[in-house]
């Protein structure tokens, strides 16, 4: 008995890498297991992940025109792992996309808030992304409690986004610049010409028509809310110029629009920020 408790006492602890590649296949289950929700405008899907303890909020990404989750699973990971449940609804693709009925700037807040009510959310904190931000400003805030917005749109009395960006060619040369890596690179370049492929004028209409919205009236309903920018000062789709508010605290880093997806430092500026507003809403 003692030789076999001598044994144990000398067992080396789980490699931390190995550990985290078990908690990745995890997630990764779960991630896949993708939902589907009826709403007035049509259907989409959704995911819903539990962390194996939660310690902190629920956390619900709005994610921005044209990026879908499959962008940022990695980023979702490392929320989820820091003890949040973490969920998010994919647009693209699913809703009604009839010319005749599909209108963005009115499905996506009203997706929000169908998925918020059918699953009896109270008060998370919002991670909006881009344009996504748009879409929470125009959803409304009853029942959040803080906002992290990343390189939000819609913020400045010009066009929130560049004005340059009027072809597919424009978008992609704003987003995967020469500098970028290039398998990193190749990779976003694909989520985007999928989304083109799907319906090119819709895809583009969308993107120029939002981005000219600007949203400031709408944001006056959430004065008392917790609300932290968070821009990336190397961004050519949203200009650092027109992504901040003087109301806001704000963060800043190098890179691009997609920064806090790719970067796993920056991440973990967005998993602080949460801390923050949590102790601010306690």
């Amino acid at each position: 008995m003692k030789e076999t408790l001598s044994n144990i006492n000398n067992l080396k602890p789980i490699n931390p890498e190995y550990e985290k590649n078990q908690q990745k296949l995890k997630f990764r289950e779960k991630y896949n297991n993708r939902e589907k929700m009826q709403f007035e405008y049509g259907e989409f899907e959704y995911i819903d992940i539990y962390p194996e303890k939660q310690t902190g909020q629920d956390i619900f990404v709005a994610t921005g025109t044209p990026w879908s989750w499959d962008l940022m699973e990695d980023f979702i990971f490392s929320v989820q792992n820091a003890g949040h449940r973490v969920m998010a609804i994919e647009h693209t693709g699913h809703m009604a996309n009839n010319s005749d009925k599909y209108d963005p700037k009115i499905q996506r807040p009203a997706a929000i808030n169908a998925f918020f009510e059918k699953k009896h959310l109270k008060n998370p904190i919002i991670i909006a992304h881009s344009m996504g931000f748009m879409d929470v400003a125009r959803k409304g805030s009853d029942d959040i409690s803080g906002i992290i917005a990343l390189n939000p749109a819609g913020l400045s009395k010009n066009s929130p986004l560049s004005h340059s960006l009027r072809s597919i060619k424009n978008i992609e040369t704003a987003l995967f610049p020469k500098s970028a890596e290039e398998n990193e690179s190749k990779y976003y370049k694909k989520l985007l010409k999928d989304f083109i492929k799907q319906s090119p004028s819709k895809s583009m209409k969308e993107i120029i028509d939002i981005g000219k919205t600007d949203i400031r009236d709408e944001l006056k309903n959430f004065k008392n809310m917790p609300i932290i920018t968070f821009r990336n000062t190397d961004d050519t789709i949203v200009p650092p110029s027109n992504s901040f508010n003087d109301n806001f605290r704000k963060l800043e880093s190098g890179g691009n629009h997609l920064g806090p997806f790719i970067h796993e430092d920056q991440t973990q500026t967005v998993i602080k920020a949460i801390k923050e507003i949590e102790q601010k809403t306690k």
